[in-house]
């Protein structure tokens, strides 16, 4: 639920099992002619056909889990959906160029030594997980992902990780205590319940809605939030009333904008995101979780900044396509 956003959900997928030390470091994988073909720029960062392919064949599969699996079946299914597909992979895109740029403004790049050490060291405890460069090579073409664009992808990763602590140490993120309490006293940060259907894969999303839609009617007939939490709600994260603290850029986008929108102590209409539908409940922050919980929200509050900040750079970033780039929802 917190976001990582679908943006770095995807970028990260692999990257969760590079916890071992390496062994013996595994060279580079030769790329094939047509995945280093250049199909997009995004400002000065070439874009080549295997991460189109990557972020267009991850988020049509979540397209998938959401509008049906037969979205993609024709020209003519697929056409309403193509839009939010381009947009998309596109955010995506210039997501990992904004990253590079405001890395770049600090002297961080990730073509140097340390960064790309660091990857090479990523890529053999990888390989040491799972067994093998066969088994590693598998695992890349089941994500749709080529070694060349694992090894730029962590790359990205480490340079963003390397950018937070740089601009902390230059107090351009004020990380001190005062400015976080400050933070956490703001109307900047709300607390939020809310009643989740999820869709899962294979369940009829007309039905889910619907579902929603009774226990809004529930509510609006005089039912308790807390008990139809307790009975419907498909949260198994949220354990305990004290719900979710968060600011802005920590959550589903459509999530965020409804929460912010309510005043304490309302709920929300039925929400859509592309997991499921929620009916959310703004709370009043309590002084008493904040202090017992002041470093977890801290960091919280310095990572919403910093991704804020690549966010906006994000949104500077302009990306031009090459006229003989492939229709996105032709890539298979």
């Amino acid at each position: 639920m917190k976001s990582v956003s679908m943006l770095r959900v995807l970028a990260c997928l692999l990257a969760a099992v590079m916890l071992l030390s390496s062994c013996g470091s595994i060279k580079p994988i030769a790329a094939d002619e047509e995945d280093l073909r250049v199909v997009m720029r995004a400002d000065e960062y070439d874009i080549c056909y295997d991460e189109l392919r990557y972020y267009t064949c991850n988020l049509k599969a979540q397209m998938c889990d959401y509008y049906g699996s037969d979205i993609w079946a024709d020209a003519e299914t697929a056409a309403p959906y193509l839009e939010e597909l381009y947009d998309g992979v596109i955010a995506m895109c210039r997501y990992n160029a904004a990253v590079l740029s405001l890395a770049a403004e600090f002297g961080i790049s990730y073509t140097e030594e340390l960064i790309q050490e660091k990857v090479q060291e990523d890529v053999d405890s990888l390989v040491e997980e799972l067994g093998s460069k066969r088994a590693y090579r598998k695992a890349l073409d089941e994500y749709y992902m080529t070694d060349r664009l694992f090894r730029y992808i962590t790359a990205v990763t480490h340079c963003e990780t390397e950018l937070y602590h740089v601009l902390i140490s230059l107090q351009l993120i004020d990380n001190s205590d005062e400015a976080a309490e400050a933070f956490l006293a703001s109307d900047d940060l709300i607390r939020t319940l809310h009643i989740y259907i999820s869709n899962d894969a294979g369940e009829n999303i007309d039905a889910n809605r619907e579902r929603a839609e009774s226990l809004l009617e529930e509510l609006n007939n005089g039912a308790d939030f807390i008990t139809l939490i307790g009975r419907h709600s498909e949260d198994f994260y949220m354990t305990t009333t004290d719900g979710y603290y968060f600011t802005r850029g920590e959550m589903n986008l459509a999530y965020e904008e409804a929460a912010f929108s309510l005043k304490e102590n309302a709920y929300s209409d039925v929400v859509t995101t592309s997991s499921g539908f929620y009916i959310i409940l703004r709370l009043p922050t309590e002084e008493e979780y904040i202090e017992k919980n002041f470093e977890t929200l801290k960091n919280q509050y310095l990572s919403a900044t910093f991704y804020n900040m690549i966010e906006e750079r994000r949104d500077e970033i302009n990306v031009t396509v090459a006229d003989d780039t492939i229709e996105l929802w032709q890539i298979n």
